[in-house]
């Protein structure tokens, strides 16, 4: 593919010695003004003290021409490149029949292996809409590394040692709730509910927290019958979870479990790591008494903190979480030589087997080699994952270790009282956004909502579809509450919240997943209605028409994918593929109002906009995708 900013610049360097030529390329504001215009006139008048109007005159009348830059032209000192896109929309037509389902496909990584940790939720109860933009974002995160040429590892971090595990198994030996929870009760509902109950009966009730601390400490050192018992609920909560991420299209490589951190020797590897460096030491005195803490007061950031001391592990011996993250921190870039025994957890729907850590000898193991982790975790634990890549640096880590933190999800007043049924004041109502908090019930499952998003997507599936055959209703109305929900909670900037509003989610509006959805069957429908001769002929060099303004401004939007998909990648930014695919959708919609395709108007148009359909239809399958929503042939 031309690379059209690389060609200016070609043609700029002659004339422009010592610029960074590439920063001066920019878009006018007006399509009148030209499609690129350079600054590079501006940057040389600040060296020689020249005027830039008489520079960019000069440099102009030098200027060659290629076959895709067809004018240039000086305004007020600015160098505007005027582009023939009619040879663009060529190459680009060109590219995406050569490489079909791969355009936009680039080898940015090299085959560097790279390990994606997402999900990492408490197996203890239900997957909730938060947990959902957490696995989302690193679904989406791992598809588009994956196809920029990167050896993706997903990995889901199952946090089965900490408290909240405690107050279930708590709750089935002392308290009488049984484990099997009875018919058609998915059992990460039942243990959420479980758990809701539990820690209320606990509050107030000494001989209760006290038995929950010996629990902690049981779970932790294995060998028990607590610990089996958590091991047992975990595993069934985790297989509940992950029929719910199979159902939004997500899957996993491996699962490690944080009581294998434990028991395997991982943590104590990475402790004798860490107190060779001097840092770790033993509280004698004080409130820490007993403690083991990481003394990051070397750190400026910690240092101008109150406390600069995070305790790893507590008086009683138990472990806490930012000390097991950063074991496993150390084991994923393979800064410790560690092998987890494994085995298979269970075989997924895209055949997939997921290897899961296991607390006993085996032939078969996990190892890490990665030189680049991603941890999405939310921005709360931002100070805790400083302290990861504190200890990671302290011990001389090599690899790359980012934190992809992203903020909350709340929910409209709306989706409040629609889905959970939650009655609001009247103040409440008027509200932007209602925070999720789990003592109020104002908490929506993953499964709920994408339930809710399934039943309104079939009223309107019906509607559209009178006499639709009923399984073809039903799968649509399904991948329909997928794309939606899985577009939402990827549209908006990571370090911006999130207010889940459902109506909002299934509107057939821009910057919708059902819009984007839309499109793609609009444009599959009418490749199924033209004459077989409009896609197969080839269009020669001469026949392309002059082009509609929409059809040109569509020509450069398809242009731009790779472009895209590049900035997308070493930003690890998918909502930049969220805007591109609303701005692509919409562009065809415009076009499809203004240029007729099977009633084009001589035999060139037709054949040009055959290809120009096909081409956008490949590449929002390909954006669709990258994102993980569902490309729908008929809606």
């Amino acid at each position: 593919m031309i690379d059209i900013k690389r060609e200016i610049c070609n043609l700029l360097r002659p004339l422009f010695k010592g610029i960074n030529l590439e920063e001066t390329i920019e878009v006018p504001p007006s399509p009148k003004l030209g499609d690129f215009s350079s600054t590079a006139a501006f940057e040389e008048a600040r060296v020689t003290g020249g005027e830039p109007v008489d520079i960019a005159l000069r440099a102009a009348g030098k200027i060659g021409r290629t076959s895709i830059i067809k004018e240039v032209k000086p305004v007020s000192g600015y160098l505007n490149f005027f582009v023939d896109w009619r040879k663009i929309a060529q190459e680009v037509f060109n590219e995406v029949n050569e490489k079909t389902w791969e355009y936009g496909k680039l080898d940015i990584g090299m085959g560097l292996k790279v390990l994606v940790e997402h999900t990492s939720a408490n197996p203890n109860k239900p997957l909730h809409i938060g947990i959902l933009r957490n696995t989302c974002l690193g679904d989406a995160l791992s598809r588009l590394l994956k196809f920029t040429g990167y050896n993706v590892v997903v990995s889901n971090y199952i946090d089965d040692s900490g408290v909240q595990m405690a107050y279930n198994v708590l709750a089935h030996t002392e308290l009488g709730y049984p484990v099997d929870p009875g018919d058609n009760v998915k059992f990460d509902h039942y243990c959420g509910k479980i758990y809701t109950e539990a820690y209320g009966l606990v509050q107030g009730k000494p001989e209760l927290q006290v038995k929950l601390r010996e629990i902690i400490s049981k779970i932790e050192k294995g060998g028990n019958k607590y610990s089996k018992l958590a091991r047992e609920i975990a595993e069934k909560v985790v297989k509940s979870q992950l029929e719910t991420c199979w159902r939004i299209n997500v899957f996993y490589d491996e699962l490690i479990w944080e009581t294998d951190i434990i028991r395997s020797g991982l943590w104590r590897k990475a402790f004798n790591e860490l107190r060779k460096t001097g840092k770790i030491v033993k509280k004698e005195e004080g409130e820490k008494k007993g403690c083991w803490v990481f003394d990051l007061s070397d750190d400026p950031f910690f240092s101008s903190q109150m406390d600069s001391e995070e305790v790893l592990v507590r008086s009683d011996g138990t472990i806490m979480y930012v000390a097991k993250d950063i074991a496993f921190a150390m084991w994923k870039l393979k800064c410790l030589n560690h092998q987890f025994p494994a085995d298979v957890f269970c075989r997924q729907p895209n055949g997939q087997h997921v290897l899961s850590t296991v607390p006993m000898e085996t032939e078969a193991f996990i190892e890490s080699d990665a030189k680049f982790t991603i941890a999405v975790i939310g921005a709360e634990q931002r100070h805790a994952q400083r302290v990861v890549k504190t200890a990671l640096k302290l011990i001389g880590c090599k690899g790359r270790y980012l934190h992809y933190s992203y903020e909350l999800v709340s929910l409209s007043p709306k989706t409040v009282e629609k889905v959970l049924r939650v009655p609001l004041s009247a103040e409440e109502r008027k509200r932007k956004m209602i925070p999720m908090a789990g003592r109020r019930g104002i908490v929506v499952n993953a499964d709920d909502v994408l339930n809710e998003l399934k039943k309104a997507a079939l009223s309107e599936t019906r509607k559209r579809n009178p006499g639709a055959d009923g399984k073809w209703v039903d799968e649509t109305a399904e991948k329909i509450a997928v794309g939606a929900l899985r577009f939402e909670l990827l549209k908006k900037s990571v370090d911006k919240g999130i207010v889940f509003d459902l109506e909002r989610a299934l509107e057939l509006k821009e910057n919708t997943g059902p819009y984007i959805q839309y499109t793609y069957a609009r444009a599959c429908r009418i490749i199924e209605k033209l004459p077989e001769e409009a896609l197969s002929s080839k269009l020669k060099s001469n026949e392309y028409p002059d082009l509609l303004e929409e059809e040109k401004e569509l020509v450069k939007k398809l242009y731009d994918f790779p472009f895209t998909v590049k900035d997308a990648s070493i930003n690890f930014s998918p909502q930049l593929l969220c805007n591109y695919l609303t701005k692509t959708a919409s562009l065809f919609n415009k076009f499809y109002q203004v240029a007729p395709v099977i009633g084009a108007e001589t035999r060139e148009a037709l054949k040009f906009r055959a290809k120009l359909v096909d081409s956008t239809r490949k590449t929002l399958r390909i954006g669709l995708n990258l994102l993980g929503v569902p490309a729908l042939e008929r809606m």
